[in-house]
């Protein structure tokens, strides 16, 4: 059992170190990237952190959300080991609820001592979200959000169990149209019984940059996951009277962001991404992430129909070549 119980944890793991910024700590769940879109980026997405994803990434962002947003997906590691990732948010007046969960499976055959085959093992580590965001003085400083997540994480493995409750807090800071900051405190908590493990507390800042590389005003440009720019550019303009940001483009056809975090018994890492508006419907990213003397390379496109939004990214690591395809609808 010993032996099944080692392999499961060293797997589990797996997928959160092929992302900079995994710690020694425990709950590997919790360090595990998610979203197609912010993958691609290299996960460099604190500072803009503008769709569903925002849970994960700064709780702050998901006051950009103008429409009720829906977003799948699913990933695969070694050994036919699995994620599965979805998550919602509901804007309501000036704030915004939200609620993800990360599923990451696999089985084993159990054997005795002497390789009798006894049954399987289900292993599973999950984590779920709950999210709020708000804009605390929308009168004297329409700029700054602030974002609170409250999550609790489970893993299984025969008769081995282990869960725990976590808080986040993030904060959004537009400079102006085209610049946003952001910050979040991860993973402050205990788990619920016996362990050693502590809280993967991490710390984490970003920065987001927008700006024009080929006059894209010409190119009719489109939402970034949320409406079309033809029916969000009045909500947008709105918005931006208040000085809030709504998430797109905003008139630029390129985004750069960058982030810097430190996990609790790790190393400082840095993450830079890149979004391009190839085409009306087409966008294309490219980001790394580095940890010391690691560097993971990423790279995706996005393709945006009506109300629906298909992202596909890659990673490519000394584990090899990762695959995550993502669904996003509007309502």
């Amino acid at each position: 059992m010993r032996k099944h119980k080692f392999k499961a944890l060293i797997i589990l793991a797996f997928a959160a170190l092929v992302h900079a910024g995994a710690g020694s700590t425990g709950n590997e769940i919790l360090k595990i990237n998610v979203g197609a879109k912010p993958i691609g980026m290299g996960g460099a997405f604190t500072g803009l952190a503008n769709n569903v994803d925002a849970i994960y990434y700064n709780p702050a962002g998901l006051v950009q959300i103008e429409e009720m947003e829906l977003s799948l997906m699913h990933s695969e590691y070694i050994v036919d080991t699995r994620c599965e990732y979805a998550a919602v948010a509901l804007p309501v007046k000036n704030m915004t609820f939200g609620v993800n969960t990360v599923f990451v499976w696999n089985s084993f055959e159990k054997l005795d001592d002497s390789g009798t085959l006894l049954g399987t093992i289900l292993v599973y580590n999950s984590a779920t979200t709950f999210s709020w965001a708000i804009v605390p003085l929308p009168k004297a400083m329409p700029e700054l959000s602030l974002g609170l997540n409250a999550k609790y994480t489970y893993m299984s493995l025969d008769d081995f169990f282990q869960s725990a409750v976590f808080f986040d807090l993030g904060l959004l800071y537009l400079i102006d149209k085209d610049l946003s900051i952001g910050f979040i405190a991860k993973n402050f908590g205990a788990t619920l019984n016996e362990t050693s493990d502590p809280a993967p507390i991490t710390v984490r800042a970003g920065v987001a940059y927008l700006l024009s590389v080929n006059e894209p005003e010409k190119k009719k440009i489109k939402s970034v996951g949320n409406t079309s720019m033809s029916s969000g550019v009045k909500k947008f303009n709105k918005r931006q009277e208040k000085g809030r940001n709504d998430g797109r483009f905003r008139g630029k056809d390129l985004m750069l962001t960058l982030d810097v975090e430190r996990p609790r018994g790790g190393i400082f890492s840095e993450a830079f991404g890149a979004d391009y508006l190839f085409m009306e419907d087409l966008n294309i990213r490219a980001g790394i992430s580095l940890k010391g003397t690691e560097a993971n390379i990423s790279a995706g496109v996005g393709f945006v129909y009506e109300n629906l939004k298909i992202d596909y990214s890659v990673i490519l690591s000394t584990f090899g070549l990762l695959h995550y395809p993502s669904l996003t609808i509007n309502f």
